[in-house]
C-alpha cells in the first residue's frame, strides 16, 4: 500500500513536470519554425546563436538545480525561516550571476568573428545574442523560483505558467518579424519578453498563493545567508559541471556528424530531436523524484527515500521501454513526421534503432541522478559523468565511427549512457544500504 501511494504521488508530480519541460522545448521549436519561414539567414543566425547561448548558461542552470533538494529538506523539517532565507539568497545569487553572462553576450562579437560567417549571418547572430541578453536576468530568476517551487511539490502551477508562455512567444515572434522587421534580433527580444513573463507569473504565484503563506510570513525578517551560498555552491557546482559534460558530449557528436555529409547531419538531427522529446518523460520523473527523495531525506526516513528512488527509476524505465518499442516498431512513421527526403529518412531510421536502446539507459541515469540529488549527493555523480561521457563514451564514439560512421558515433552515446546507468545504480544502492551516511 505504501509503495502504491508513493507511486501515485510521483506520477501526479511528474506529469506536470513533463509538460513544463515540453513547453520550454516548445519555445525553441517555435523560434526555429517561424525563423525558417521568415528567411534562411534568420534561421542560420538563431541556430548559431542558440548553440552559443545555451551552453553558456547550462552550468548556471545546474547550479540552481541544487535549490530543489534544499527546499525539500527544509520543507520536511518545517523550517519556514530557512525556506524564506533560501529563496532570498538564491534570488540574490541569480542577480549577481546574470551580470557576467549579460556582459559576455553583449561583447561576444570577436568570438563570432572567429567562425568566419557570412556577414549577414554574423550580424544577425550578434544582434540575436544582444537581444537575448536582456532575458538572462528574468530567466535566472525564473529558474530559481521554478526549482524552489518544485522542491515544495508545486509542479502543476509551473506547468500552467510555462504553457501559457507559448502563445505569448508566438505573437511576439510574429510582431517583431513581420511588423517591425527585426529579423533574428526580433526573435531574441520576443524570447527575452517571454522569459520576463515567466518570471513575473511565477513570482506572483510564489508571493500570493496561500500554499506558501508559511514562507511569505517569514520573508520580511529573512535575509541572504552566506552559509546557504556556500551550500548552494557545494551542491550546485558538481551538478553544473555534470550537465556541461553531458551537453558537451552531445554537442561534440553533433559536430563530428558533419564529416559524413548533409543527409547524415539531417538524419542525426531528426533522430536526436525525437529522442530529446521522449527524454522529457524521465526528466519530469527525475524532477519529481528529487523533491520526494529530498523530503524524506529531510525527515530522516532513509528507507522511504530509497524506495522512492527505485520507484522513480522503475517508472522511467517502463515508460522508456514503451518509447523504445515504438521506435523499433514504427520508425518510418516517426521519421515521416519530420521529413520525406529518402536519404535523410534512411539515416534517421538507422539511428532510431540505437536511440531505442539508449532510451532505457537514459531513463535510468537521469532518474537516479535526480534521486541522488535529493540525497544531496552531487560530487560522485559528477565524477561518474566524467568517466561515462569522456573516458568511455567519446573515445568509443571516435573508435566506432571509423567503421560504422554515424551509427558508430551513436554507439558511443549508447556506451556512455549505459556506463552512467550502471555506475549511478551502484552508487544509489551503496549509499541507501549505508543509511545514507556519506
Amino acid at each position: 500500500m505504501q509503495t502504491q501511494k508513493q507511486l501515485t504521488i510521483l506520477i501526479k508530480l511528474a506529469f506536470p513536470a513533463v509538460l513544463s519541460q515540453l513547453a520550454q522545448m516548445g519555445m525553441g521549436f517555435i523560434d526555429v519554425f517561424m525563423a525558417s519561414h521568415h528567411h534562411k539567414q534568420t534561421l542560420a543566425s538563431i541556430s548559431i546563436g542558440s548553440n552559443i547561448f545555451f551552453p553558456l548558461i547550462i552550468f548556471f542552470m545546474g547550479l540552481f538545480l541544487s535549490i530543489s533538494p534544499l527546499a525539500a529538506e527544509a520543507n520536511a523539517k518545517k523550517q519556514n525561516l530557512i525556506l524564506a532565507q533560501l529563496l532570498k539568497t538564491c534570488l540574490w545569487i541569480a542577480v549577481v550571476l546574470s551580470v557576467p553572462v549579460i556582459m559576455t553576450l553583449h561583447y561576444f562579437d570577436p568570438i563570432i568573428a572567429l567562425l568566419k560567417l557570412d556577414p549577414a549571418i554574423h550580424q544577425g547572430t550578434n544582434d540575436y545574442l544582444k537581444a537575448l541578453s536582456w532575458g538572462v536576468l528574468p530567466l535566472f530568476l525564473f529558474l530559481v523560483l521554478r526549482f524552489f517551487n518544485e522542491g515544495l511539490f508545486q509542479t502543476r502551477p509551473i506547468m500552467l505558467i510555462t504553457l501559457s508562455a507559448l502563445p505569448i512567444n508566438i505573437i511576439l515572434n510574429y510582431v517583431f518579424l513581420y511588423h517591425y522587421h527585426l529579423g533574428a534580433a526580433g526573435l531574441g527580444y520576443a524570447t527575452s519578453i517571454a522569459y520576463s513573463y515567466l518570471f513575473v507569473a511565477i513570482a506572483l504565484y510564489t508571493l500570493k498563493t496561500t500554499t506558501h503563506s508559511h514562507i511569505q510570513h517569514e520573508l520580511k525578517r529573512a535575509s541572504y545567508q552566506r552559509i546557504l551560498i556556500k551550500k548552494i555552491i557545494r551542491l550546485g557546482t558538481p551538478i553544473g559541471i555534470g550537465l556541461t559534460l553531458e551537453i558537451s558530449l552531445f554537442a561534440g557528436i553533433g559536430l563530428l556528424m558533419a564529416q559524413f555529409g548533409t543527409e547524415v547531419v539531417a538524419g542525426h538531427q531528426v533522430a536526436m530531436n525525437y529522442a530529446s522529446m521522449a527524454f522529457m518523460i524521465p526528466l519530469g520523473i527525475s524532477i519529481a523524484t528529487t523533491s520526494r527523495v529530498g523530503f524524506y531525506f529531510g525527515l530522516g526516513d532513509f528507507k522511504t527515500a530509497a524506495r522512492i528512488g527505485w520507484l522513480g527509476t522503475a517508472l522511467s524505465t517502463s515508460l522508456m521501454a514503451i518509447s523504445a518499442l515504438m521506435m523499433l516498431a514504427i520508425p518510418e512513421k516517426i521519421v515521416g513526421l519530420y521529413t520525406q527526403d529518402s536519404a535523410t529518412m534512411e539515416i534517421a531510421i538507422q539511428l532510431l534503432s540505437l536511440a531505442a536502446l539508449f532510451q532505457l539507459f537514459d531513463g535510468i541515469q537521469v532518474t537516479l541522478t535526480g534521486a541522488l540529488r535529493g540525497l544531496q549527493d552531487t560530487k560522485i555523480p559528477m565524477l561518474i559523468g566524467i568517466v561515462a561521457y569522456w573516458v568511455f563514451g567519446f573515445p568509443l564514439a571516435l573508435y566506432f565511427s571509423q567503421k560504422f560512421m554515424a551509427k558508430g558515433l551513436w554507439m558511443g552515446i549508447l556506451a556512455a549512457l549505459g556506463v552512467a546507468a550502471v555506475l549511478l545504480s551502484f552508487r544509489f544502492y551503496r549509499i541507501t544500504q549505508r543509511n545514507l551516511q556519506f
